[in-house]
């Protein structure tokens, strides 16, 4: 969000109106560069959530379920050092930093039909955004196993405890459950609004490419980049203090 309100919507913006780009090709690799960072940055801290909600959800009796100031400080450096190196490359020649759709944005060449152009877009494909996404899959199809046997664990409990130690029980659940629900419903928009754009760029690569339009690129974009109001969003009406502030 910080990226898009300081540097991505501004310049864009001021291009849209101005019909072309008109910060020039060092910008323009910098815009895509940062750009490219913090997309993919936003999928790999999806990722890692995801893994903590599992860890806590789907784990409740391993050791390794306490998210630490440690654990959580290399799984930030691991994301910002992944999302680097991904992005990285066509700064150094795999790839490029091109202008995209009408020309009033950069982003990674996904155009260009050549050896080195396709095999960063297939790895960067393969790994910055298939990789989490399986992760993502993996931890909350199991998550969702866990809430299932949860209530039936529940309703034996129920036949054991008192009612007030059953109210203790479900109230601890019912938490952790409420978070998870949340985090799915991020995760899933965030695939919504980011999915287009990796059909684009391997219809680009691989498909007939008069169907990628300037106006065909661009939409994606616009996608990807309105993911960044999603979040808040979502929390102001799923969290009773949010709607409380807003009310």
């Amino acid at each position: 969000f910080t990226f898009s309100l300081v540097n991505g919507f501004p310049l864009m913006t001021i291009s849209c109106f101005i019909k072309k780009w008109v910060f020039g090709n060092a910008a323009c690799k910098v815009y895509g560069f940062i750009g490219g960072i913090f997309g993919l940055m936003s999928i790999m801290t999806m990722a890692m959530i995801s893994i903590d909600r599992y860890n806590v959800i789907g784990r409740p009796m391993a050791a390794s379920k306490k998210m630490s100031h440690r654990r959580a400080f290399l799984m930030i450096i691991f994301v910002w050092m992944w999302s680097t190196l991904w992005s990285i490359g066509p700064i150094f020649g795999w790839g490029a930093y091109v202008l995209e759709g009408v020309l009033c944005n950069c982003s990674f060449d996904y155009i260009t039909r050549d050896y080195v152009t396709r095999s960063n877009i297939v790895c960067m494909y393969i790994f910055a955004f298939c990789f989490p996404i399986l992760i993502i899959f993996f931890c909350y199809f199991n998550i969702v196993m866990s809430v299932s046997n949860h209530e039936k664990e529940m309703a034996a409990m129920a036949k054991k405890l008192n009612a007030k130690e059953l109210r203790k029980a479900q109230a601890g659940a019912n938490a952790e459950m409420k978070l998870a629900k949340i985090s799915i419903v991020i995760v899933s928009q965030f695939l919504l609004s980011w999915s287009p754009y990796a059909v684009v760029a391997l219809l680009a690569q691989f498909g007939p490419i008069e169907w990628v339009t300037p106006y065909a690129a661009q939409l994606p974009v616009m996608f990807a980049k309105a993911s960044a109001i999603h979040n808040p969003l979502i929390y102001s009406v799923s969290h009773p203090k949010f709607r409380e502030a807003i009310a």
